[in-house]
């Protein structure tokens, strides 16, 4: 089924400093393997592989930034919703194998992401879930409203309105299954929209502390969310942003 998210990559400049710093963070491994004609790393937490370290190109306007990728049927037909929707797609098709393929797509305002399609059918449970996985993906713009319409239309997600002490927060469901939310950007917000992935942890203070031992910047401190969890934001050396979770039930 269409509609998961699937894979992150990491777009970075300095792949050996991106390694040292999240593998300090949360144990991840990154394997080097050839993809036809290229070499990748690919990071793994045991045996699950989730994600690559993409190098950047120095002339690349965009800083270092995290790319999740959501699983769709027909790429083509998702760019086309995409474009009708009002958002752009940069790389509009790029092959990875015979049965694979990805574009890399920007929303009418502003925020980039990844659709992902392959002729091998996924494990039910994939991606699995648990402590250094990523487990939830937060899209943060100045129009909830439009976001929460367009990925409706792009992806086929459903939504649920909920009031949270930050405001109204749109869970964004695949399938009756949550995948991530929609929330409003404060008027004075420096970075433009963006998604947000969260990484599961079973202590959020401790890995928080220990990223930025690693040298991070702490961007929202640890935080409870009542009858929900507790997180935090932060980026990476590069200036790359992800979040730690961990659920209260």
């Amino acid at each position: 089924m269409g509609g998961k998210v699937v894979w992150h990559d990491l777009n970075t400049r300095d792949a050996a400093k991106a390694k040292s710093f999240y593998s300090g963070v949360f144990g991840w491994q990154v394997r080097s393997r050839e993809t036809g004609a290229t070499k990748h790393d690919f990071l793994y937490m045991g045996e699950e592989g989730f994600g690559c370290l993409v190098k950047q190109e120095e002339k690349d306007p965009m800083p270092p930034h995290w790319v999740a990728y959501v699983q769709v049927d027909d790429l083509d037909a998702a760019v086309k919703r995409v474009k009708r929707g009002g958002g752009s797609a940069p790389v509009p098709r790029m092959a990875i194998s015979e049965k694979d393929a990805f574009a890399i797509l920007v929303d009418p305002l502003g925020a980039t992401f990844a659709a992902y399609t392959t002729e091998n059918p996924l494990p039910p449970d994939y991606p699995k879930q648990g402590p250094g996985l990523f487990c939830w993906e937060e899209i943060l713009t100045t129009d909830p409203k439009r976001a929460v319409a367009f990925y409706g239309e792009v992806f086929g997600w459903t939504h649920e309105s909920l009031q949270m002490p930050m405001g109204t927060y749109h869970i964004l469901k695949a399938g009756g299954v949550p995948v991530g939310g929609v929330m409003q950007m404060p008027p004075d917000a420096p970075a433009k929209p963006h998604w947000l992935s969260y990484v599961a942890t079973d202590d959020v203070d401790r890995t928080a502390a220990k990223a930025t031992k690693l040298g991070a910047k702490s961007c929202v401190p640890p935080t409870d969310i009542p009858g929900i969890g507790r997180f935090s934001v932060l980026a990476d050396q590069e200036g790359a942003m992800f979040a730690l979770y961990k659920s209260a039930r």
